[in-house]
């Protein structure tokens, strides 16, 4: 019986997904109803989904009777976005070991060159983790990962979700629009960032509520989609590229690192810079303001001229990139302002941005 109930499930999920791409979107079909929290990878073995680390993500179904079911379970209580099952993974830690879980899946057929596709997955933070986090994101590649460690994908992601930090009450939806180089065959989900990079809030308020989850943060995961562009609906939530930015909202360029005593633009850096220039291009009555900063090392007078020259840099870009000049001004303010105060390595990295504030220009009546 319960054989039938999961080929069942696997055929109303392909059906109802229509073109969407990704196997068993919503984990609503499994080989066995979940009975806890997986402590092996390979515990974590949905039809179309796995691990690609030694990371153990978790599955959360109603049909469990023990602490894996929905709306109830161990992490926390939450209905599924849609249908009844969804799973959870560990995207930071308070441990400084950048400990991390992927749940990873291959497409159902590979994407087509120069095809544009729409990205979307939805997350939410679990009701007892003590810690939120101000990222997460979906990467698409050509070939599986398989790794032996639990640390982090250091990778660029294809979607990526910053904000600051995200939020924790209902179910949000991380969407782009995405044209295809071409071949790209599996899909993995989670935060790409170390913890250096990655923000996070404590939340006192949430003390007690499990043990395991007191030093790390724990996202649930459901209804991931990659749909071709000409099958989804016009009026579909998937009509803007980036989580939605606001005017006078200040956000460190955080893909946007320097090396020491240098400004010179890494070119892995450039499709966070081309975000930039999207929400710009969407936004036409926005304009934007850059601030360089730089770390401790070095005279007062020498990090406000390598600040400036940090901003200044990243506004080339973005004129290079059909921005007006007269939308972007530039400013440096040396070593006055670090975000971390340590005199590490680590630290001293955070510290050498551009941060941006877009701002709304005011019309001539």
């Amino acid at each position: 019986m319960r054989t039938r109930w999961v080929i069942i499930l696997l055929m109303i999920s392909r059906t109802v997904a229509g073109q969407n791409l990704v196997p068993n979107p919503g984990f609503e079909s499994f080989y066995r109803c979940p009975f806890s929290f997986n402590v092996y990878p390979e515990d974590f073995y949905l039809p179309g989904w796995s691990s690609p680390s030694k990371g153990t993500p978790d599955h959360f179904h109603s049909c469990s009777r023990t602490d894996s079911s929905v709306p109830r379970n161990w992490a926390g209580v939450a209905e599924a976005h849609g249908g009844e099952g969804y799973v959870g993974i560990y995207v930071w830690g308070n441990n400084g070991k950048s400990y991390r879980e992927y749940i990873q899946c291959k497409l159902i057929e590979p994407l087509q060159k120069d095809k544009v596709y729409r990205l979307g997955f939805y997350y939410k933070l679990s009701s007892y983790s003590k810690y939120k986090a101000d990222r997460i994101g979906l990467l698409l590649l050509d070939s599986a990962l398989s790794s032996t460690h639990d640390n982090v994908f250091a990778l660029t992601p294809t979607l990526s979700v910053i904000q600051s930090p995200l939020e924790t009450g209902e179910w949000d939806l991380a969407k782009m629009t995405y044209r295809a180089h071409g071949g790209e065959a599996y899909l993995i989900i989670g935060n790409f960032y170390d913890d250096h990079s990655t923000e996070n809030m404590r939340l006192d308020s949430r003390t007690g509520k499990n043990a395991m989850l007191s030093n790390l943060c724990y996202y649930y995961i459901d209804d991931v989609s990659v749909i071709p562009a000409e099958n989804a609906m016009e009026d579909s939530v998937f009509q803007t590229i980036e989580p939605e930015r606001k005017t006078s909202e200040t956000f460190a360029l955080r893909n946007i690192q320097f090396e020491f005593d240098s400004y010179s633009l890494i070119p892995s850096y450039f499709p966070d810079l081309d975000r930039m220039v999207n929400i710009l291009n969407d936004q036409p009555r926005w304009s934007i303001k850059l601030t360089g900063h730089t770390d401790d090392v070095g005279s007062e007078a020498y990090n406000f001229e390598l600040s400036r020259n940090r901003a200044s840099r990243v506004s080339e870009y973005l004129k290079l990139r059909g921005i007006d000049s007269g939308r972007i001004s530039t400013l440096g303010l040396g070593k006055t302002r670090p975000l971390a105060k340590g005199t590490d390595e680590n630290s001293r990295l955070i510290n050498r941005r551009v941060e941006a504030q877009f701002v709304e220009r005011r019309t001539e009546k």
